[in-house]
C-alpha cells in the first residue's frame, strides 16, 4: 500500500504484509498481520483509530466491520455524512445498507460484482452489468437511474452539485453533471478522469490533463 499527498506528490506512507485494504471517503483501513485495524486519514497517512480482529478482512464503517460481521457478504461502500456512517454490502443477489452502528436500513437487489458510493443523503450503487441507480439515505426510497450500461466509479460534490464518473466496457472515461437532490442531468462531462476542489480534470486521451472550474 502506498498513500501519496494529492497537493505535492509526495509518498506519505508504504506498508507491505497486510491482510487486506479497504478505501472510504473518510479514511484508509489496513489490516495488518498481527490482527491490528488502523483506519488512516488519506491527507495525512496518520492512523486516527485502532482495533483488533481475527479475520481476513476489516473496515472501520462507524463500527468495525469484519469477517465475522460480514458472514459471508461483500463489504461494497461506506461514507460519512456529518457524524453518521453507512456501509453497504452483498450476497448473491441481494444487498443491505447498514447504519454505523450496524443496524440493517434498507435492503436492494444486487449482483456479487459491484461498488457503492454515498454521496450527500444518496447511496448509489453501481453493478458491473447493468445500470447504476440511487437510493435516499437512510430510508431506501428510490431516488433514479443513471447512465445504462456504464460503471460508476467515483461519485462526489463540487458546490452543490452531484457529479458523477463513468467508465464503458470500451474503456471511454466520462462524467456527468447532476442536481443533487432530483438526480437531473446538467451537464455532460467527456474525459472527466478527477475532482479538484473548485473544478474538474479532464483527460484528452492524448497524454494530456486540463483542469477546468465549475462557473
Amino acid at each position: 500500500l502506498r498513500v501519496y499527498s494529492g497537493d505535492t506528490g509526495a509518498l506519505l506512507l508504504e506498508e507491505t504484509g497486510l491482510r487486506s485494504v479497504f478505501y472510504a471517503p473518510y479514511g484508509i483501513t489496513v489490516l495488518e498481520e498481527s490482527g491490528r485495524a488502523r483506519l488512516i486519514d488519506p491527507d495525512t497517512a496518520e492512523s486516527v483509530r485502532e482495533a483488533q480482529s481475527d479475520g481476513a478482512f476489516a473496515a472501520f464503517c462507524g463500527i468495525l466491520v469484519d469477517d465475522a460481521f460480514l458472514d459471508g457478504r461483500k463489504l461494497i461502500g461506506a461514507g460519512k455524512a456529518g457524524d453518521q456512517y453507512y456501509f453497504a454490502a452483498v450476497r448473491d443477489d441481494s444487498g443491505w445498507v447498514y447504519g454505523g452502528d450496524g443496524s440493517p436500513l434498507f435492503s436492494f437487489d444486487a449482483q456479487e460484482n459491484s461498488e457503492g458510493f454515498f454521496v450527500g443523503d444518496l447511496f448509489l450503487y453501481s453493478p458491473l452489468h447493468g445500470t447504476p441507480r440511487a437510493y435516499r439515505v437512510p430510508e431506501g426510497q428510490w431516488a433514479a437511474e443513471l447512465v445504462p450500461d456504464a460503471y460508476c466509479t467515483y461519485a462526489g460534490i463540487l458546490d452543490s452539485y452531484l457529479v458523477v464518473e463513468y467508465t464503458t466496457a470500451a474503456g471511454e472515461r466520462f462524467g456527468q453533471l447532476l442536481e443533487a437532490t432530483t438526480c437531473q442531468v446538467i451537464a455532460s462531462l467527456p474525459g472527466l478522469t478527477d475532482l479538484t476542489d473548485s473544478g474538474f480534470v479532464f483527460d484528452d486521451r492524448r497524454g494530456s490533463l486540463r483542469a477546468a472550474p465549475l462557473y
